[in-house]
């Protein structure tokens, strides 16, 4: 009987405790709770505070104070935004006007960009934009001949935001990335210039510019010019519906990324620049603007390495890829100037009007890209190994494997099938005769 006693009282114990912690822990929620309450309590009374001073204040016509005090209760209640959202246009709007009666347009801007803050560009009247961001346009300017860039650049910033397409503005913003040697963000707003406006004096100044820093052709010290050929996917090879297409060559149509741009010789190597390199003249025909002929790819191939030797810099002769890419010049037709054979003679140098020889480079037109003679006169041997084309959408422009090498363009003596943009032609890499010459291509 004694032991039962002890067991009870032992329950008894464990259950008082329990109720005691249960106890404990519903007062600490209790007090939690009204900790809660107080603070939003007294959120909402501080808040309401500022409401009813701001209603003061504007009763009072002290308009500064007043917004002052919205600004502080929509920081303090962002939720009652639309309570207050009107009567703050109102003051913004009255405190911007005042700024400018009296010509202080630091003090108008600084209104402005507080009143950007609270609310949507669209919501602050046209006229109000108009005049502030013209104030934000000449302090911009007069920032900049300061040399204080980045003054100006944060100035201009909201300016293109009322206006995005200003033209003085986005040439402000892009004479700020130059002079803080930040030239592509530069070049961006450059070309935008450009873009929008190319014959202004803003359009010319940006342009002037860019051929400088970006320029888009140059010549090198035998007189080779070249244009910058930019980085780009295109459809290579030709559909199987194609006119005049020949499976044989295996010009299978799939898509290819060039990746990286390059520099493209506007026409073909010259017999005058060929012999002051290699010091000799292979040619069949004859004359100094005439294409050089009757050259292997390895000669092709050592020229480029002499160039590169002489200049400094990387010469090479085009992949095949970048060929087809630069004669399409993003055209998807036959030929880079269309499907019409009738326009031949304006492009190309073939069977029909080459009178069976070669002609100087560059009397008949370019394509779009300022490329001649991409179609005729003489082939151009190519980087590349003749196979099937490679699976997948990058070129791969290597010059392993095969011992016969890639031909393009077609020449003086071929039909217009042979001068397909999709056209392929190939010889072995010591094979000379006179309708086979090239083009180099060089590494930015």
């Amino acid at each position: 009987m004694e032991i039962t006693r002890r067991s009870s009282g032992l329950n008894y114990n464990g259950l008082y405790i329990k109720m005691v912690m249960k106890l404990f822990i519903l007062f600490l929620w209790i007090m939690f709770t009204m900790a809660v309450l107080s603070a939003d309590t007294i959120n909402n009374v501080e808040s309401d505070s500022h409401l009813t001073k701001a209603k003061e204040y504007t009763i009072a016509k002290d308009y500064e104070s007043a917004l002052k005090e919205y600004e502080e209760f929509l920081k303090m209640a962002p939720e009652r935004k639309q309570e207050i959202i009107g009567s703050m246009r109102s003051l913004y709007f009255s405190l911007v006007n005042s700024a400018f009666i009296k010509g202080d347009n630091k003090r108008a801007m600084e209104i402005y960009t507080r009143w950007k803050i609270v609310d949507t560009i669209e919501n602050i009247p046209e006229n109000i934009r108009e005049g502030i961001n013209k104030v934000f346009l000449n302090e911009a300017k007069s920032s900049y001949e300061k040399g204080l860039y980045q003054q100006a650049l944060s100035l201009i910033e909201s300016r293109l935001e009322f206006e995005p397409n200003c033209l003085e503005a986005n040439f402000i913003m892009a004479s700020c990335f130059d002079k803080l040697g930040q030239k592509e963000k530069a070049k961006s707003y450059f070309e935008k210039v450009i873009g929008i406006d190319k014959d202004s004096d803003y359009g010319g100044k940006a342009q002037v510019w860019m051929d400088k820093e970006f320029p888009s052709s140059f010549v090198n010290s035998i007189g080779m010019k070249f244009v910058l050929i930019k980085a780009g996917t295109f459809l290579m090879g030709s559909p199987e519906g194609e006119e005049e297409r020949d499976s044989f060559i295996k010009d299978t149509q799939h898509k290819v990324t060039i990746t990286k741009d390059f520099w493209l010789q506007t026409t073909e190597v010259i017999q005058a620049q060929y012999e002051e390199i290699m010091e000799n003249n292979p040619s069949y025909f004859k004359g100094k603007d005439l294409p050089v002929e009757q050259v292997s790819w390895w000669d092709a191939v050592e020229f480029c390495e002499r160039l590169s030797e002489k200049e400094g810099k990387e010469y090479r002769l085009p992949t095949e890829e970048e060929w087809e890419y630069a004669c399409r010049a993003g055209s998807q037709t036959r030929y880079s100037f269309g499907d019409d054979e009738g326009r031949f003679g304006e492009y190309a140098w073939y069977d029909a009007n080459s009178d069976s020889k070669t002609h100087s480079v560059g009397q008949k037109k370019p394509n779009v890209w300022g490329l001649y003679d991409m179609h005729g006169n003489v082939w151009e041997w190519c980087r590349d190994r003749w196979g099937s084309y490679p699976s997948g959408e990058y070129p791969t422009g290597t010059v392993a494997g095969s011992n016969i090498k890639v031909l393009r363009g077609g020449s003086w003596v071929n039909y217009p099938l042979n001068l397909r943009s999709a056209n392929r032609g190939r010889n072995y890499p010591d094979y000379r005769i006179n309708c086979n010459g090239f083009r180099c291509a060089r590494t930015p």
